[in-house]
């Protein structure tokens, strides 16, 4: 049986498609390394068929969860505020700060901005 993308597309639908084809390619190498599959007698690609769904079940679930107690549990949220203050803060840590020279604002801006975007993409 040839594994398609639609297989895992459901339980990793916010991964480049990319991502998808390797979690699934991995997770059935990997049973099938450790001979998992043996147990059940089960080809290891409808195990890892099968646990993708287990996921794709879990996240539907932790949305709804999400949903019925009207919060978010964005790991990210809040982010953006922490990181900039935390770049301001760490501007300050020298031994002699009047002698350290001008702070370049927009530099710093720019390096919280690229942090939250690497966040961001890890996510994925």
């Amino acid at each position: 049986m040839e594994k398609t993308v639609e297989q895992v597309d459901v339980a990793l639908n916010d991964n480049p498609k990319q991502h998808r084809v390797e979690f699934y390619t991995e997770l059935e190498k990997l049973i099938n390394r450790l001979s998992i599959e043996n147990k059940s007698n089960t080809p290891d690609f409808i195990l890892a068929e099968f646990m993708t769904h287990c996921l794709t079940a879990f996240e539907t679930t932790s949305l709804r969860r999400e949903a019925w107690f009207g919060v978010s549990l964005d790991i990210a949220r809040r982010w953006d505020e922490k990181i900039m203050q935390s770049i301001g803060e760490a501007s300050m840590c020298w031994s002699n700060i009047d002698g350290a020279g001008v702070f370049n604002s927009e530099r710093a801006k720019q390096i919280g901005n690229d942090l939250l975007k690497y966040l961001r993409n890890c996510e994925k």
